[in-house]
């Protein structure tokens, strides 16, 4: 069964338990109700997954798609099996690369333009560089057939139950 409808089936126990409960907890039925509500617009979601977005932009299992495609096409994928470790890396590099500009003093939102070597103008900033990390782990996921949309959704309803700043950590 793919991860999206195990995700799908989690949410819809979890709304059956959270409907038989509204007494429970708190006692404060809007409370119940709300998370009820949240529940049912999570599952709506994932119902939809692979649709495109009303406002035209792609589900995150097309990105997934799209992103994977264009590496295999520039030939990331061509030879040997790349090592899960260094792929990780390239990863961590992407968002050092992050960290950088804003170690230069760019602004979180800020986006400029440079030019690569033919001419082309190139995105640059914090949000180019964390596109670069979503784009560099939609890849990974796309060649290991790692269903990111539903673990996305499924890791989200989960630590909407956890509790306030669960485990005590200061960061």
């Amino acid at each position: 069964m793919p991860n999206f409808k195990k995700a799908l089936e989690a949410l819809g126990t979890q709304l059956r338990i959270e409907r038989m409960n509204l007494a429970s907890g708190c006692g404060c039925k809007e409370c119940i109700e709300s998370h009820i509500a949240e529940l049912e617009n999570e599952i709506a979601c994932l119902n939809d997954r692979g649709k495109t977005k009303g406002d035209g932009r792609k589900a995150i299992t097309d990105l997934v798609k799209e992103a994977h495609q264009n590496a295999v096409e520039h030939g990331w994928w061509d030879g040997e099996e790349r090592n899960f470790g260094e792929l990780l890396m390239l990863v961590v590099g992407e968002l050092s690369e992050t960290h950088n500009e804003y170690r230069n003093n760019h602004a979180l939102t800020e986006t400029y333009y440079s030019f690569d070597g033919q001419g082309n103008r190139k995105m640059e900033g914090i949000p180019s560089e964390l596109a670069d990390t979503v784009i560099r782990i939609m890849d990974i996921c796309g060649q290991y057939g790692i269903d990111l949309e539903a673990a996305v959704a499924e890791k989200m309803a989960y630590n909407k139950t956890r509790p306030y700043r669960h485990g005590g950590k200061k960061c």
